[in-house]
């Protein structure tokens, strides 16, 4: 009985600190800098796709998000560009438009006109594959090298996907997918993101370890779409043995661990465990900018080309986690050793480039 009962109180403890977590989260979020403007156009666009399916006489086309001086933004991309009423003969993109990104845009009206929206999933419609305008499935194989990344193109790719009756997509195109659900994931679309990532289980799963520690990764985030303790635990300790497990079989892959490192980072301050590997993982990568190593991103058919670490992004991961709360003020001191390392080393590589 008195080991149910300190179980039990456990587990109050544990909910109870994750609520803590979660408004703090959501208190921080408030505090952040305004939205990007991709994020702002996103917005304005599907609340726009919103009215337009609910609203009679609605705007033909989404409302520009304006500076504190009431001007229009920049466009972000062109795809954004286009969506917006510009003209492509007229936008700024013109010269460096390339045929990838035109496959993308031509794409766009064809989907626009059946677009609908749901809150906790990109915005979708029901196709069958053979019944898509051939053009459309033909240019799917040029659009998956586009560059371009936000809500809209992940749109596009999340109804390719889950067409119905539609053959296994060519690797290039799995990966253009997989790339548009990680787009989602780091700007904040969790439930949107995990669940295209769902959808993409039974192609990459088995082939692509880094999949799988994004899906791992994907999972915990879900903590923070609900507000049940007990869910948030689950969703955690389900997310951790899902990238773990990519990891083993990733054989430790750089890119695996950069998934890690910032996820375990960004978990609650209970979390002392997965906050010191987070550090070890970073002091890592740290060690293999260093070294100038090299590595796959994956270990099957997709994207075999080497590559180095990008010590920006790492640069940008530690000063991400060095501003958090959670991370304890000798973690902290660790990975301020490590961001100057890194600066270091980032320096002396620049100055032998030149």
């Amino acid at each position: 009985m008195p080991y149910a009962i300190t179980g039990a109180l456990l587990l109050c403890i544990l909910y109870v600190t994750f609520l803590v977590w979660h408004y703090n989260v959501s208190q921080q979020d408030d505090k952040k800098e305004e939205k990007s403007i991709t994020a702002r156009y996103e917005e304005s666009w599907k609340q726009w796709l919103i009215s337009k399916r609910t609203v009679v006489n609605s705007l033909q086309i989404p409302k520009r998000p304006v500076d504190e001086k009431g001007m229009p933004l920049p466009f972000p991309d062109p795809l954004i560009a286009v969506a917006f009423g510009e003209d492509l003969e007229n936008i700024k993109f013109k010269e460096s438009l390339t045929s990838h990104d035109m496959a993308l845009l031509r794409m766009y009206p064809w989907f626009l006109q059946r677009f609908s929206f749901q809150s906790d999933k990109p915005a979708q419609t029901s196709l069958v594959w053979n019944d898509l305008p051939p053009y459309i499935r033909e240019a799917e194989m040029e659009a998956c090298l586009s560059h371009i990344q936000n809500f809209l193109s992940a749109s596009i790719a999340w109804n390719l996907l889950k067409a119905e009756s539609r053959p296994v997509p060519a690797p290039k195109v799995l990966f253009w997918m997989r790339n548009q659900a990680i787009y989602l994931l780091r700007n904040g679309y969790y439930q949107e993101g995990f669940a295209f990532l769902k959808e993409l289980v039974p192609y990459l799963s088995a082939k692509d370890p880094e999949f799988d520690a994004w899906l791992g990764s994907a999972t915990i985030m879900q903590a923070q779409t609900t507000e049940n303790g007990l869910e948030k635990i689950r969703f955690v300790e389900e997310g951790m043995k899902i990238l773990e497990k990519a990891l083993i079989k990733g054989e430790r892959n750089l890119s695996c661990l950069y998934i890690r490192a910032q996820t375990y980072l960004s978990l609650p301050e209970f979390y002392q465990k997965q906050h010191e590997q987070g550090v070890k993982d970073i002091e890592f990568l740290v060690r293999a900018v260093e070294s100038e190593q090299t590595f796959f991103y994956t270990n099957q058919e997709l994207l075999q080309e080497k590559t180095k670490i990008d010590s920006l992004y790492l640069k940008e991961i530690i000063e991400w986690a060095l501003s958090s709360k959670n991370i304890s003020p000798s973690l902290k001191r660790s990975l301020e050793k490590l961001l100057k390392q890194l600066l270091v080393v980032s320096q002396n590589g620049s100055k032998g480039g030149q």
